[in-house]
Formats: C-alpha cells, structure tokens, sequence
C-alpha cells in the first residue's frame, strides 16, 4: 500500500470513530516512526482534518456518516 492510500484509510478510520492513538494508526499500516509522523504532518497541517492531542489525533473534518 502506497503512502496516499494510507492518508486515505487513516483519514476514513478518523473520520468514522473520531479519535486514534498515534500507536493504533502505527500497527494498524505497520508504520515506522518517520512515516509514522508524516502520516500525522498531512492530516493534522497539510489536509487540516485532525488534530494533535498528546499521543492522540482527533478528527475536525466535516463530520462522518451516522452510525
């Protein structure tokens, strides 16, 4: 799996459930630190959807489907 398509499930797994721990997203794609947090860098500054909290990301996109 390719670095975007990670973006792409990270962001719809966040979207869905709203929060994730940095080490969930980390075993969930088998990520090393320094992907790890460029993952964190697109979705937090680059794409603005999550944000930072500790060791945590928080989703505040539009919010996700009912449900």
């Amino acid at each position: 799996m390719g670095f975007l398509e990670t973006v792409v499930r990270a962001k719809t797994y966040l979207r869905d459930h709203g929060r994730v721990s940095f080490r969930g997203l980390q075993r969930e794609f088998d990520l090393d630190e320094r992907t790890l947090d460029e993952l964190i860098e697109e979705l937090v500054t680059v794409q603005q959807v999550a944000a930072s909290e500790g060791k945590i990301l928080s989703w505040i996109g539009a919010p996700g489907p009912a449900g």
